[in-house]
């Protein structure tokens, strides 16, 4: 009996470390899972950025030659409207002193086209625009004139001017054309900032 008893005793010992043994795999194995897929996250989220990274990086060249290009653009568009202010000066639009000023016809032209009309009616936020540039001489509000007026020419309140160039190819002997009307009209703006910013006809 007590021979029984012994072997029953020494079933459960045997019972309880297999039992002990199975809760560690157990345990030992939700570790590992849980190690696993903490892992395959991670390994997801730091490819995930890899991407966002090159992207990031794709987007900043863009945007820096964006940027270059514009400022090459601004001064190809400033010796454009230099050299248009001297074909307007040979048709007898301009005199030929410093400042530059419109003759008797170039202010028929800025009338009749209405450009004048145009200023007028949209001066306060063509002032706002140049003084957004912050222009540091009478010269660099005469140049951005032109290049502000030039950006405006698709506007429906330009209608009327385009109308004017293409009924009047010439008018008063004088070539029409945008690049004119937008030069003639440059000056007119260039002159209404300057009575606000005298101090720059200074400097």
């Amino acid at each position: 009996m007590s021979n029984i008893i012994l072997i029953l005793q020494n079933a459960e010992g045997t019972a309880n470390v297999v039992a002990q043994s199975n809760s560690f795999n157990w345990t030992a194995l939700g570790v590992i899972l849980s190690a696993l897929v903490i892992f395959v996250a991670l390994c997801r989220i730091l490819v995930k950025f890899g991407r966002f990274s090159e992207k990031f990086e794709v987007m900043s060249d863009s945007i820096t030659k964006i940027g270059n290009n514009i400022t090459k653009n601004t001064f190809t568009l400033k010796s454009v409207t230099t050299f248009l202010y001297t074909t307007g000066a040979e048709q007898g639009l301009f005199e030929n002193n410093s400042p530059t000023r419109l003759t008797g016809i170039g202010e028929k032209v800025l009338d009749k086209s209405g450009g004048k009309e145009y200023i007028d009616n949209n001066l306060t936020s063509l002032i706002q625009e140049m003084e957004n540039e912050k222009p540091n001489t009478a010269l660099d509000v005469q140049n951005f004139s032109s290049s502000l007026l030039f950006q405006k020419i698709e506007e429906e309140s330009f209608n009327k001017i385009k109308n004017f160039i293409y009924n009047n190819p010439e008018y008063e002997k004088v070539h029409i054309t945008m690049a004119v009307i937008i030069n003639v009209m440059a000056i007119y703006l260039r002159d209404q900032y300057l009575l606000k910013y005298p101090n720059l006809l200074d400097e």
